[in-house]
């Protein structure tokens, strides 16, 4: 399989993005037209696929959103990440956040878990003010205060990574504990 960087998985989602919208423009139904006069073509197009890009954080925001407007969205944003992920599948590709959710997935099994967390003294974590919550939970799965020290270091100040998801609040639940 390939790994896409970045700026390809960005390329492929904006794309993926683009021709499912004009797939469903051509038979539109009422949830499409509805998003289609509140965002716009351009607006919808870039808002779908950078909500691709952060699946897990769209997850949880989408199941909160009962109105009509966000019902609306969450159907085509289901419809579009389908697509997204057919179209990984068809080119035998992973991006960045389907790596985060396999290495979580591999750490549910225990005798995996345990056998990394048996394998390293030490797991350290710089610009840890930088991290998402995938990466966060990912290094607390790593992370068994009977076999192996956890050491973070970052400073509050220098959190500049929230446009891809980063959460200054796991630096600070790690401190707190």
């Amino acid at each position: 399989f390939t790994i896409w960087d970045e700026a390809r998985a960005r390329f492929e989602r904006d794309r993926v993005t683009h021709e499912h919208l004009k797939l469903l423009a051509q038979s539109p139904d009422d949830p499409l037209r509805l998003l289609l006069d509140e965002f716009g073509w351009k607006r919808l197009v870039i808002t779908l696929s950078q909500s691709l890009a952060q699946r897990w954080k769209m997850r949880a925001a989408l199941q909160e959103s009962a109105d009509t407007l966000g019902s609306a969205y969450r159907h085509l944003y289901e419809s579009v990440a389908q697509a997204y992920q057919s179209h990984k599948e068809i080119n035998a590709a992973l991006d960045f956040e389907d790596l985060e959710e396999r290495a979580l997935s591999l750490l549910e099994d225990v005798r995996v878990r345990s056998k990394l967390q048996d394998r390293f003294r030490h797991v350290l974590v710089d610009e840890y003010q930088d991290v998402s919550h995938p990466q966060h939970e990912l290094v607390h799965k790593l992370h068994s205060s009977g076999s192996n020290r956890l050491i973070v270091v970052g400073d509050p100040r220098q959190s500049i990574y929230r446009f891809r998801g980063a959460d200054f609040s796991c630096f600070q639940n790690t401190r707190e504990q």
